[in-house]
């Protein structure tokens, strides 16, 4: 089994994960994504303190340009 499948049917049994995007293009697609997922909703960020020095204050930025977060 590659880890790509092994992904799909991880996000099939999953409960709260819609979808998972493996693309190089994977952070600019992540406004689009959350719009389709939540419409205008607001928006929280959630994250442990490795996460957030690895991605998730960049994450919170950009999604803050395109949301109320």
């Amino acid at each position: 089994m590659s880890e790509f499948t092994a992904l799909q049917g991880a996000v099939r049994r999953a409960n709260g994960t819609r979808e998972v995007v493996l693309a190089d293009d994977a952070f600019d697609r992540l406004p689009g994504v959350a719009r389709t997922l939540l419409g205008p909703a607001p928006l929280i960020v959630v994250c442990d303190d490795n996460t957030w020095a690895a991605a998730g204050q960049q994450v919170a930025a950009m999604l803050g340009r395109c949301f109320r977060i």
